[in-house]
């Protein structure tokens, strides 16, 4: 078996997260979409999320922006939300995106392993991320790692 590559989390200074969240809440949409949610439900959506944990642009406590970095090289970026009280042990992967030119070669389970590894040492026992739509590449290989499915969501376009 391959070794795992080295992947590390490294958390965006405020510069780096006012630079890097519009964009990723413009992806998480465009995600939500491709999914077959509508665009005026996406947005609403994304925004919501965006204005829950990064109101006026800064962190809520309890939410974290970090780099994937792989060697010298920033790869991608992972947002890891709280749990639903403040009591929770949970933690919630709101985004993993890695930068289309460092996808493969194991970086992206090396990056779910990172992010297990941060939430872990942050007082996590449970981890939570979403697959949008049917990717059954993405949800074979969370499986693989433990992940289970806790609830589908389904819907159907009525005309």
């Amino acid at each position: 078996m391959t070794a795992e590559p080295a992947v590390s989390l490294v958390e965006m200074t405020d510069d780096e997260l006012a630079t890097w969240l519009p964009g990723a809440v413009d992806r998480f949409v465009a995600t939500r979409v491709s999914a077959g949610e509508s665009s005026e439900q996406a947005t609403v959506g994304g925004e919501a999320q965006r204005e829950r944990s990064f109101p006026g642009g800064r962190p809520l406590p309890g939410h974290h922006v970090l780099h994937v970095v792989a060697g010298d090289n920033r790869v991608g970026a992972v947002w890891i939300s709280p749990g639903p009280g403040a009591e929770s042990s949970d933690r919630h992967v709101i985004v993993l995106e890695l930068d289309e030119a460092h996808r493969g070669a194991g970086r992206h389970r090396a990056a779910v392993l990172a992010a297990e590894r941060w939430a872990v040492d942050d007082g996590a026992t449970r981890l939570a991320l979403a697959v949008f739509g049917r990717d059954e590449g993405l949800e074979a290989s969370y499986a693989e790692l433990g992940y289970v499915v806790a609830a589908t969501s389904m819907f159907k376009q009525l005309d």
